[in-house]
């Protein structure tokens, strides 16, 4: 939390004008950037709600879709606090000045095969996270009620389905589900000992409109536009592997109905349960890929190759009998109809065909410093073209004066503390155009790539920029993440 100054009194005010409640909850929703913490608390605040959002921005996959994800929330009257869970004087400040009546903690680091890679990160986020969140929870009076998510990957190397909440998950088949599985029994002891009122779920892999781009559904839909080949994982033998893909307004559904059943927290014998919230209907991950085939209009080339052992397991499949009976819980949303959806909104959200490359290279006006390294993370920013010592994407004109970075300048700001290796310095327009420049060129032709084929041929850069700023450069997010940097006398302000 910013410790004095207009900064302050901005998070203080934005953050009571969005727990402002007409149904007596007031609800922390931690990931609101990420997939399912958006689509919560958008509905939570549609029907009345208070709620509160915080998540860290976290770089595992493109963090452009968690800004616009903020900004759509913002938007809809839900502020999202950049902070960490790890954060504890900000977790007992939001939870206490606030009045926090529930947790739906939906905070983590995600991925079962990036485990592999950055362990440590797994750790940090979803088990000491975790536990200082609860650390929280447990000394406020009174004590809100958490609705916290688990995962499917809990069921690991069990063989018997489909997975029932009664079955052994004491066999992790990767990291990840062995941080899940941590919850669970940390949930459980801070419950035993603390009467926290703890409510599970075991999400089974969810899909839909504004998902995470690192998962299948996202991903090859982005592939089959490009024509790129999909990799298919086969188990033993050539088995196909198959997965219990539940629409993300069914998973809604469930989280709203445990946020709504679970009873008070007590100090003393509590509530503690776990449910698993799946579409309870199986397919091969090749039926997946006709049911986008046929919503994108487009054949997939695919590229059969043995399952690593990275973590991901043969099959997936749940027993919503428990949700059903006690949550009334009623996945309704049929894969294709779920992936017509996806596909509807992922052709409006990309309609201009401002992809996370050309959003890299145009111009953003903000009312603030000009901060490099946070609109590198921003946009995960792969270049920005220099011309003439300024941004190409910067328009000629009257304002070229005050609102151009020079490559000069930009280094001044930075002051070495970031590296400008992405960097790409041309000398003069000239010479961008030209062949000796093709690096450049092919970049600001690939800017112009469309689903139905290629614009009309690049004539001028600063054509091509300015009419893509004026389209739609979601540049809102960033003015709304910088707006508190204070302009400073050697920055280059506009």
């Amino acid at each position: 939390m910013p410790s004095d100054g207009p900064q302050k009194r901005r998070f203080e005010t934005t953050a009571a004008e969005s727990t402002k409640s007409s149904t007596g909850r007031v609800i922390l929703v931690t990931g609101t950037a990420g997939f399912v913490g958006y689509h919560c608390a958008k509905f939570f605040k549609k029907r009345g709600d208070g709620v509160l959002g915080l998540d860290n921005f976290n770089p595992y996959y493109p963090v452009g879709i968690k800004y616009d994800r903020a900004q759509d929330l913002e938007d809809s009257g839900v502020y999202t606090i950049k902070a960490d869970l790890n954060d504890r004087s900000m977790l007992d400040h939001i939870l206490q000045e606030y009045k926090v009546t529930h947790v739906l903690a939906l905070a983590a680091q995600a991925g079962v095969r990036y485990a592999t890679k950055d362990p440590a990160s797994y750790v940090a986020s979803n088990v000491a996270g975790f536990v200082q969140l609860l650390e929280a929870c447990r000394f406020c009076d009174p004590q809100p009620r958490i609705v916290y998510a688990s995962s499917s990957s809990v069921y690991g190397l069990n063989t018997v389905s489909p997975f029932s909440e009664s079955h052994q998950v004491d066999k992790p088949a990767s990291l990840y589900a062995a941080t899940k599985k941590a919850n669970e029994m940390i949930a459980h002891t801070y419950h035993h000992i603390y009467g926290l009122s703890m409510t599970g779920l075991r999400f089974f892999t969810v899909y839909g409109p504004w998902g995470r781009p690192d998962m299948f559904a996202f991903s090859a839909t982005i592939k089959i536009h490009k024509g790129e080949a999909l990799k298919i994982f086969q188990g033993p033998g050539g088995s196909e592997l198959e997965r219990d893909f539940t629409y993300i307004d069914d998973i809604v559904q469930g989280c709203v109905a445990s946020v709504d059943r679970i009873p008070a927290s007590t100090k003393e014998t509590a509530h503690f349960k776990v449910y698993n919230l799946g579409n309870k209907d199986p397919v091969t991950v090749t039926y997946m890929i006709e049911c986008l085939e046929r919503a994108i209009g487009k054949k997939a080339i695919k590229n059969y190759v043995p399952m690593p052992p990275t973590g991901d397991v043969l099959k997936t499949s749940a027993d919503v009998s428990l949700a059903e009976k006690e949550l009334d819980y009623k996945p309704t949303t049929s894969l294709q109809d779920g992936i017509n959806k996806f596909i509807a909104w992922y052709d409006a959200y990309y309609k201009d065909g401002l992809t996370k490359e050309m959003a890299s290279y145009v111009f953003i006006r903000v009312p603030a410093m000009f901060d490099y390294r946070r609109l590198m993370a921003i946009f995960s920013i792969p270049k920005t073209v220099f011309v003439a010592n300024r941004p190409l994407c910067c328009p000629p004109g009257p304002a070229e004066g005050k609102a151009g970075v020079s490559y000069k300048r930009l280094s001044g700001i930075l002051d070495g503390r970031f590296d400008l290796s992405p960097v790409l310095d041309f000398g003069s327009l000239d010479r961008f155009m030209t062949s000796e420049t093709p690096l450049a060129v092919a970049a600001a032709q690939r800017l112009l790539q469309r689903k139905g084929g290629v614009l009309e041929p690049l004539k001028s850069p600063y054509e091509y920029y300015a009419r893509a700023a004026l389209l739609q450069v979601r540049a809102r997010r960033a003015a709304e993440e910088m707006i508190d940097l204070q302009p400073k006398k050697d920055a280059d302000v506009w």
